[in-house]
């Protein structure tokens, strides 16, 4: 973002004047209906080595504690003012940090601005070889550039790049790595449905960017009634990138906030940048099933335009992003432990598993939920209820014991329409009579519907106690 400030400083003035004059009013804004438990997440600034985020832990567990599910990263050639290339030592400790909050990582990877496309090829498949080290196989989204289109790249240039480099990128990436464009600094729904339409590997999210005014310039009462245009952009962009290929696609508002000028008056006003923090992300929220997540700009080093000052200070923003989004102590224990002598809404979904709640073994307290595998086919059970914060990258934890060795199992999710999805590496072949740890993330679902362990065929009993997230 830094980078290129005065120039967007100078196109957002010019935008916000055509928005003025061609965004329909709030009449004809499309009606807001609203998404279960999107993700709001955070931006990382490291605009030096001595982020604060980067370097101080009491900063990350803060994060941690207050359950931030997303956190997006730029993976820097170098700093403002100094060509110095970034070296690996940096980009991993800058990836560890992130790793440390407990949320989703979205990477920001070198883009058609960064250089020639052997340059960016090479670059980037660095830094998935980094993140490999750092995130392993789970989910990760990979950004290619940010801003290009304020650098002067324009969609056919951005997709000629994309198509010359991402192709062999997504080959040496984990199939849990996820690529995203064309992250655009403002909502320009010709350019991303060009960008889709001439991809040859379709982007598997949209992103882009929503600012809303010049504070210094422009009232708060202005400002405020400039966040439904959001959903006019979505529906926009939606539209005309199914003109394009046919069909819609999920999409991040990947950095977001009221004034990208730095400082502005905006942040240091305390009763108006609650009262417009709380009412963008109710806006967020009702951006329809395509929506994904959105990542507020920025989490420190950025003065009142952060959400943290030092290492655990909230802002005045700060305050009320995570009291409007629930952001507190995760919740203390498992969500599901069996201790009542119920199953807790877990229930048969195939086979004869006959779960039911025992006494004799337990991970956590005295009680789990034990389920037979069955001889001719696979068993599973699951629920629908108690699926409060579970999204797409949500990392999941399952107890699992069995009564004899070789018992294989395997935690799936389903989608709103029942539909189920198994994630990658998940399966687990347990053995006997020892609690196993089964970890694993949400797979890339609109929505979770359900989540349940499968057993496959064979005899014995597993027990499942302790699932967290």
């Amino acid at each position: 973002m830094e980078s290129f400030r005065a120039r967007r400083l100078a196109v957002m003035a010019a935008a916000h004047i055509a928005a003025v004059l061609t965004v329909p009013t709030a009449s004809a804004v499309p009606a807001v209906t609203t998404t279960a438990e999107p993700a709001f997440g955070v931006n990382m600034s490291f605009y030096s080595a001595d982020d604060t985020l980067v370097n101080r832990e009491t900063t990350q567990k803060l994060l941690r504690d207050k359950g931030v599910p997303l956190i997006r990263v730029p993976l820097r050639g170098n700093f403002d003012g100094n060509p110095a290339p970034i070296g690996d030592d940096l980009l991993v400790k800058v990836m560890r940090a992130a790793h440390n909050t407990g949320a989703t990582p979205m990477l920001i990877l070198r883009g058609p601005a960064a250089g020639d496309d052997a340059f960016v090829l090479r670059e980037n498949l660095r830094r998935i070889a980094l993140a490999k080290q750092v995130f392993g196989e789970g989910r990760v989204y990979l950004e290619f550039g940010n801003e290009s289109d304020l650098a002067g790249i324009d969609a056919k240039e951005y997709a000629r790049t994309w198509n010359a480099v991402v192709p062999e990128l997504r080959r040496q990436a984990p199939a849990e790595y996820k690529f995203v464009g064309p992250v655009n600094f403002q909502a320009n729904a010709d350019y991303v449905a060009d960008f889709v339409g001439l991809a040859v590997d379709k982007p598997d999210y949209l992103s882009w960017h929503e600012y809303v005014c010049d504070k210094a310039n422009e009232t708060w009462e202005a400002c405020l009634a400039d966040i439904p245009k959001w959903a006019t952009h979505v529906t926009d962009i939606e539209n005309k990138v199914k003109d394009k290929i046919g069909r819609t696609l999920p999409f991040f508002v990947s950095e977001w906030n009221v004034d990208p000028r730095f400082p502005s008056p905006a942040y240091g006003d305390a009763p108006n940048i609650k009262q417009w923090t709380s009412k963008a992300i109710a806006q967020l929220r009702g951006l329809g099933p395509l929506f994904a997540g959105a990542m507020i700009y920025t989490a420190t080093d950025h003065g009142d335009f952060a959400l943290i000052k030092g290492e655990t200070a909230l802002t005045h923003q700060g305050e009320a992003f995570f009291a409007a989004i629930g952001g507190g102590t995760p919740p203390v224990g498992p969500r599901f432990d069996f201790e009542d002598g119920t199953t807790q809404g877990w229930s048969r979904f195939y086979g004869d598993p006959r779960p039911r709640i025992t006494s004799e073994i337990a991970q956590h307290g005295s009680r789990a939920l034990m389920l037979d595998a069955t001889a001719d086919g696979h068993a599973a059970v699951g629920t629908t209820s108690g699926l409060t914060g579970l999204r797409t990258g949500t990392t999941v934890t399952y107890q699992v014991w069995a009564d004899r060795d070789g018992i294989t199992v395997r935690p799936f999710v389903r989608d709103a329409q029942h539909r189920p999805v198994f994630p990658t590496g998940a399966e687990h072949r347990l053995p006997a009579r020892q609690w196993v740890t089964v970890t694993w993330q949400v797979p890339s679902v609109p929505a979770v519907g359900a989540i349940g362990l499968e057993v496959a065929p064979g005899t014995g009993t597993v027990a499942l106690d302790a699932l967290t997230w």
